[in-house]
């Protein structure tokens, strides 16, 4: 960011706002507590605005299995196919049905749209999913795939800068006790200036807007000009 608005003649003040949506929600607040933990020498987070994002990992994953089907099985596809490769598990076919796990790494190379890949997958976990994975994971016998999920929760440290979790109550794909979790975990763990604003009525599409508007609203009372 800082070579870019150097080459672009854009003007940076010293403080650092992060936010994103969905995935970028994670990110915003996985990178929040990267800086705190391991660059505050370095950097120093203003304020971040995750926005309906998964931070609560392990009880996400959890829910998603024990529900008959899934509006989202592109997420669901993403997830186990880029940790599988991460961290060489090599059990695609362990994990999904034919045709779909022979699907998986060509469904993700950059080529397909969302909408496209998921047209492709079945909304009902027992057709997507292997029962026997799906049995053992709940019953806590997939220690490989739950230890790395446990890794990458975003739970239980403690944040210096404020943050505001933004997420629709009626979302479907990542539900709001992703927010409530986090904000319940991390305010135990000392943190201060930390809240949830909900958006009434809205689920993971239509939430969007609104949590945007309030992030800017939430940033701009922190800018120092």
């Amino acid at each position: 960011a800082k070579q870019y608005a150097e080459k672009s003649g854009i003007s940076l003040s010293e403080q650092l706002f992060l936010t994103g949506y969905s995935e970028g929600g994670y990110a915003t607040l996985a990178t929040h507590k990267e800086i705190e933990e391991f660059y505050s020498n370095e950097l120093e987070v203003t304020a971040s605005a995750p926005m309906a994002g998964p931070y609560d990992l392990s009880r996400l994953i959890e829910h998603i299995f024990q529900q008959n089907s899934y509006p989202s099985p592109t997420y669901i596809a993403f997830f186990m196919t880029a940790y599988s490769d991460i961290y060489k598990w090599d059990r695609l076919h362990d994990i999904f049905h034919s045709p779909y796990a022979q699907m998986m790494n060509g469904l993700f190379d950059g080529s397909k749209t969302y909408a496209e890949i998921n047209s492709q997958l079945p909304e009902s976990i027992n057709l997507l999913l292997k029962l026997d994975f799906v049995s053992d994971y709940l019953q806590g016998k997939e220690t490989e795939v739950q230890t790395a999920i446990l890794e990458n929760t975003l739970l239980n440290w403690k944040s210096s800068a404020p943050i505001r979790f933004f997420h629709g109550d009626l979302d479907k794909t990542v539900p709001i006790f992703n927010a409530t979790n986090a904000v319940t975990s991390l305010k135990a763990s000392g943190g201060s200036d930390i809240e949830l604003i909900t958006i009434k009525g809205a689920d993971h599409g239509t939430a969007g807007l609104p949590c945007i508007f309030g992030m800017i609203e939430f940033f701009n009372r922190l800018r120092v000009e």
